[in-house]
């Protein structure tokens, strides 16, 4: 490898690992971001397993992509959008700020570390990454909401007393030694931080908004594509590097001021369209950057101070800024958007950090505490935001519900209540007039009703569209279930151009755009809208697409609508069956109308091909647009045609496709329904064999139980015969003793009168004695038997 090429190798390996892993973390469902890290990690001085990169050259190709992020945000940003959040945004950001240093010395003091040093570390926890935060709000589409403008306005105010610290942190010494204080150092160092940034505004307002302006005008006449594209850069990255070099502010507040200058032209659209992919590919690089700072080995050494941090960072920090909006009245969704965009750290607190090491008021240690705290909250970052997206959804459904019962109802004709055209009546302005619209039943399906003619929409103003979105449930403008309606996409000037046309033809429509502005102008033109990016196909649910007869695209994001088109194929198959039914879209190339067929759009306007058919036939005849007496007009009929039958064709072979899915997809519905039928029955039959066998152990258990209660009495039985049995022996025994002595006695008597052999008579008489006890044992033994025999019958 060679080594005399760094600025090279390291944009080449770094964009290669991003990709790689970019890829894989994009396979498992997790945010690209997570993979840029990691490509990092593996790129850095702490595991060098491909190279061992230059760490400052790479903050320095990452901070291209901060000024071209910051720049594009100014593009979309106004003087007008920062004045109306500033009084939110200041006081927020700076209590904020002050807030997490106030809890973190507050912690960091008990832990043993001195108030000076356990306020910078807190400092460098309390201010979030410019291009994370940014990042997260365009992934969710939040840019250019209003809280995503206060949260764009408290990011500017972090950037400012980011620049104030590093200003001030030289002269900050004598609070960590109590000694060398220097008032008056101190209060210049202020004033002067003050005096350049209020220059560079005068600047930027008075001379950048002229000079700027004119130079991008004076590029895009030229007609080059490539002198206007240099001409952004240009402009972007030189009033970035000016800013810090003449006027001690940062890259990012000094491109942020020149897209603002740039805000409001008719080529500012075109700017930020230019410099999206340096953007987007110097953005990675910064993630690949922060993640050649990580350190992994103080996971090892002090894990519980590395959870600690990320939970300042993530939670207390959060926390924070939670509360200090919600006191200021602001709604749950602001607060929540806001403190969850806050929750994570980046370039200024690794700057910070750097600083306070150098000088000596931190240590190497919490350094890196504060790197891999951040790793951590970047990569939690946007999962973040995927809880807050789902709790707020059930949010959202739990407030509609609550308000279904205070509703204002539009009448229609007849003065008939249509039970679908409503609109909170918190939200109906005093001046506005209730529209009349015209419906009609669905022969096929009665319980829907049919929106179209004029629009039923009540016209609010902005600053009550504005109060809607704050109060967490206007995202769209009606609350009406359209049936064989139109659905457009974007509200630019196609877009207007359509729903103008099907308005005009009494086509009932509803248009989904993600643009502020644009939804702003469909409450204006009483137009359906819905607010929301056409990449979250739920749009599509709320706008009812299983009912609709077409879709119209009119942006030009060829591979966002080719991947939902997919989407709608795979979760609405029978939509694609019927011919009715049809999505449009717009391309200029055949490479891309090849795309959009290949991802099942059905109906695909080439610009290019319609563009020069129009100028033909105009170059032919101004007046007759169609007429078939021309030889060349004629021969471009027939190529249309062609092109006709190729479509059908194709259209042919898209509903067949649709019908195997359909099929597909009710065979599989079929099978699962008997899978549940088979898995109920069983359920069922193990159900009844359980109780039947609950049943026979039950009667079981019964009859054991009378049968050991017999065996009991029987036993109890058998032991009282034996008892008698064996009393009846003794008596026996007793008598035949008593019999024996009498005997003994008699013998005794003739004895003595002489009248008996005496060992005669002995043996005599007591051979007859044990024939006497002999017989009475046999005698309780038969007796005993007989009443054993009697037990075990009865038993």
């Amino acid at each position: 490898m060679h080594h005399d090429t760094p600025l090279i190798s390291i944009i080449a390996i770094g964009f290669m690992l991003a990709y790689i892993f970019g890829m894989i973390a994009n396979r498992l469902k997790l945010s690209p971001i997570i993979g840029y890290l990691f490509a990092g990690i593996l790129l850095g001085p702490n595991v060098s397993f491909v190279y061992n990169a230059d760490l400052e050259l790479a903050n320095q190709i990452s901070e291209v992509g901060v000024i071209l992020l910051m720049f594009g945000v100014g593009l979309h940003f106004s003087v007008k959008d920062l004045n109306e959040v500033k009084s939110i945004a200041i006081p927020g950001a700076i209590a904020q700020v002050l807030g997490t240093i106030g809890i973190v010395a507050l912690v960091g003091h008990f832990i043993g570390l001195s108030w000076f040093q356990a306020a910078i570390f807190g400092l460098c926890l309390s201010v979030a990454s410019t291009v994370v935060l940014l990042r997260a709000l365009e992934d969710n589409n939040i840019t250019q909401t209003p809280r995503g403008k206060i949260a764009i306005g408290w990011l500017i105010v972090e950037d400012l007393l980011t620049v104030i610290v590093l200003v001030l942190l030289p002269t900050m010494s004598f609070m960590s030694t109590g000694e060398g204080f220097d008032l008056g150092t101190f209060g210049m160092n202020l004033f002067w931080t003050a005096v350049k940034f209020a220059a560079f505004v005068f600047v930027m307002f008075f001379f950048g908004g002229k000079i700027i302006p004119a130079a991008i005008y004076r590029s895009a006449a030229t007609g080059s594509s490539e002198l206007f594209t240099l001409a952004t850069l240009a402009i972007s990255l030189g009033i970035a590097y000016i800013a810090v070099e003449v006027f001690n502010v940062s890259y990012a507040l000094g491109a942020f001021f020149a897209g603002m200058i740039l805000n409001g032209s008719e080529l500012s659209h075109r700017a930020a369209d230019n410099t999206l992919p340096l953007r987007d590919a110097f953005g990675v690089l910064f993630f690949v950057a922060v993640g050649m700072l990580f350190n992994y080995q103080v996971i090892i050494s002090n894990p519980l101070g590395v959870i600690a941090t990320a939970l300042v960072i993530i939670v207390v920090k959060s926390l924070v800024a939670y509360v200090l909006i919600r006191g200021m009245g602001k709604s749950n969704r602001t607060a929540l958007t806001i403190s969850v965009s806050l929750a994570q750290i980046g370039e200024f607190s690794f700057i910070l950090a750097g600083l306070a090491v150098g000088y000596g008021y931190l240590t190497d240690s919490m350094k890196d505490l504060i790197l891999a705290g951040a790793i951590i909250s970047i990569v939690l970052n946007p999962f973040l935001f995927l809880g807050m997206e789902k709790f707020l959804i059930w949010y959202d459904n739990r407030v509609r519900a609550a308000l279904e019962s205070n509703t204002v109802t539009a009448p229609v004709a007849q003065e008939e209540a249509s039970p679908s055209v409503t609109w909170e009546a918190s939200h109906k302005p005093a001046h506005a007039e209730d529209k009349v619209v015209s419906e009609e039943k669905d022969l096929t399906n009665p319980d829907v009703e049919i929106i179209s003619g004029a629009s039923s929409v009540i016209p609010l103003s902005e600053e009550e569209l504005d109060k809607a979105f704050e109060e967490d449930h206007a995202f769209t403008n009606s609350q009406v279930l359209m049936s064989k309606h139109t659905i457009v996409v974007g509200y630019a000037s196609i877009g207007k151009a359509i729903v103008k046309r099907l308005n005009k033809a009494a086509i009932p429509l509803v248009v989904i755009t993600n643009n502020l502005d644009e939804f702003y102008e469909t409450n204006r033109d009483g137009v359906h809208a819905i607010f929301g990016d056409f990449k979250n196909t739920a749009h599509f649910e709320e706008a009812n697409i299983k009912d609709a007869l077409s879709v119209i695209f009119t942006c030009e994001n060829i591979f966002e609508i080719g991947y939902t088109v997919d989407k709608i194929f795979v979760t609405h198959p029978e939509l694609f069956v019927e011919p009715k039914f049809n999505i449009s879209a717009i391309a200029s190339y055949d490479d891309e109308v090849e795309f959009l067929e290949k991802h099942h759009v059905t109906d695909i306007i080439n610009l290019r091909d319609l563009a020069s058919l129009i100028l033909f036939t105009r170059s032919v005849d101004r007046d007759a647009a169609y007429k078939e007496s021309t030889e060349g007009y004629t021969l471009q009929l027939e190529v249309d045609a062609e092109r006709v039958k190729n479509k059908r064709a194709k259209r042919q072979a898209l509903i067949a496709k649709a019908q195997i899915l359909v099929d597909e997809k009710l065979a599989k519905e079929k099978v699962k329904a008997d899978k549940e039928a088979a898995k109920e029955a069983e359920q069922q039959a193990a159900l009844a064999a359980q109780e039947a066998q609950n049943s026979a152990d039950e009667q079981a258990q019964q009859v054991a139980q009378q049968a050991q209660e017999k065996a009991e009495q029987a036993q109890a039985k058998a032991q009282e015969t034996m008892n008698l049995a064996k009393e009846e022996a003794e008596k026996a025994s007793a008598v035949h003793q008593e019999m024996a002595e009498k005997k003994e006695q008699a013998l005794n008597v003739l004895k003595e009168q002489g009248v008996v052999d005496t060992a005669t008579d002995k043996a005599e008489a007591a051979e007859e004695a044990e024939e006497n006890k002999s017989e009475a044992s046999e005698e309780a033994q038969a007796k005993s038997e007989e009443t054993t025999k009697e037990n075990k019958e009865d038993k």
